[in-house]
């Protein structure tokens, strides 16, 4: 919407922002990665919530940097 209306710099920061949000997604799977390792429960067990975690997280770091990419396109427009 921002980009529509040639609002390039509240755009990219509005990316940046995102490209934040899913880094902190990333760390906390990665974390929750950590604790289903560390915890009880069967290896295949583990192995499933695990890959679960791991596809999101996937997605997520694509999310992420498309949101990079996107905010530094609106950064060259705006000049900065």
């Amino acid at each position: 919407m921002r980009a529509e209306r040639q609002r390039w710099s509240s755009g990219a920061a509005a990316f940046e922002l995102a490209q934040r949000c899913y880094d902190l997604s990333v760390t906390l799977r990665r974390e929750t990665i950590a604790r289903i390792n560390a915890g009880p429960g069967s290896e295949e067990g583990k192995a499933r919530q695990i890959a679960r975690q791991q596809r999101v997280m996937t997605e997520e770091v694509q999310h992420r940097d498309e949101a990079a990419q996107n905010a530094a396109q609106l950064q060259k427009r705006a000049g900065v």
